[in-house]
């Protein structure tokens, strides 16, 4: 075992699963590409990444993915990187300085895909969820009490994949008055705001 979560992503080679131990990591890291992060599978909270206000608290490159954690502070909580393939699963994002999570883009391609699903986002200074041109996915996620919108997407982001079946950007607009040209499966949420071309 490594005293340190960015000693053993250091190490980390592709296709390694890191399972970590109950506990506060005081760190901002970087996922190497192929690299799995697992907390305890039903105990969100019991695994906390707490990272700076400079930088993303995780930073992740392509084929990475975070599970059963809770991720605090940073610039942005999570930053999925230019061309990056990443999924998030069961994570709970809180007080992050600008966006809970900040996507960068990518080919539409779903190779690079990014794939939020049963993620909470509470608390940051800026958007729920901030995201450039590419595939996303999200899906049961809880994106609320932000101090922008719930998820502001790039112009052109509307994709296949951010779009839900019939009647769903209604049901968001009766909730809270959303503001959008965009169609996102999202469980609950600020607003959703969508920049012009």
């Amino acid at each position: 075992p490594y005293h340190s979560l960015g000693r053993a992503l250091n190490h980390a080679k592709e296709g390694t699963d890191i399972r970590i131990a109950k506990g506060t990591y005081k760190e901002n890291v970087t996922i190497p590409k192929g690299v799995k992060l697992f907390g305890k599978k039903n105990d969100i909270g019991g695994v906390v990444i707490k990272g700076d206000s400079d930088k993303p608290t995780v930073s992740m490159k392509h084929k990475t993915e975070l599970n059963y954690l809770t991720i605090e502070g940073g610039r942005h909580g999570v930053r999925i990187l230019e061309n990056a393939k990443a999924g998030l699963y069961k994570v709970s994002i809180k007080k992050s300085n600008r966006d809970g999570i900040h996507i960068d883009s990518a080919s539409r391609d779903k190779k690079y895909q990014a794939l939020i699903n049963d993620v909470e986002i509470e608390g940051s200074d800026r958007a729920g969820i901030f995201a450039e041109k590419r595939d996303i996915m999200i899906i049961n996620s809880d994106i609320h009490n932000n101090k922008s919108d719930g998820v502001d997407l790039a112009a052109g982001e509307c994709g296949p994949a951010a779009r839900p079946g019939p009647g769903a950007l209604e049901e968001l607009t009766r909730r809270r008055g959303v503001r959008a040209r965009a169609l996102l499966p999202l469980h609950r949420q600020d607003r959703v705001h969508q920049h012009a071309g």
